[in-house]
């Protein structure tokens, strides 16, 4: 089936490429595909290779590329230039908000105590 448009929320959940999840997501068809995450990387680097797989095929080539130009550089040996580098490519699709720039949208704390 082909839909128009497919919206992950909670995107993080197919980090992981390997997960059937991931490859699940992948293998939908839509004329517009859109993520949402409030946590895209936790671990490492390489968490962030499967968003633009899903959004933008082929964007930060083949996982193995893109470990050898950028996760490896980055991680192993601080390359300011490769995260320069993956910033420009990777920063037109995302937009980032900090939590204190959404802070007055955001609904005040409930706490319920059960006894």
């Amino acid at each position: 089936m082909r839909w128009e448009t497919v919206v992950l929320d909670e995107a993080q959940a197919i980090k992981n490429r390997e997960t059937q999840l991931s490859q699940a997501a992948m293998r939908l068809s839509a004329g517009f595909r859109m993520i949402t995450t409030g946590t895209p990387v936790e671990n490492h680097l390489g968490e962030l290779w499967n968003f633009p797989r899903f959004l933008n095929p082929g964007l930060l080539g083949s996982v193995g590329w893109f470990n050898s130009e950028f996760a490896t550089p980055i991680h192993q040996h601080g390359s300011l230039t490769k995260r320069v580098q993956l910033k420009r490519l990777t920063q037109p699709f995302v937009l980032r908000r900090a939590k204190s720039a959404v802070l007055d949208e955001l609904p005040s704390r409930t706490e319920i105590t059960l006894r």
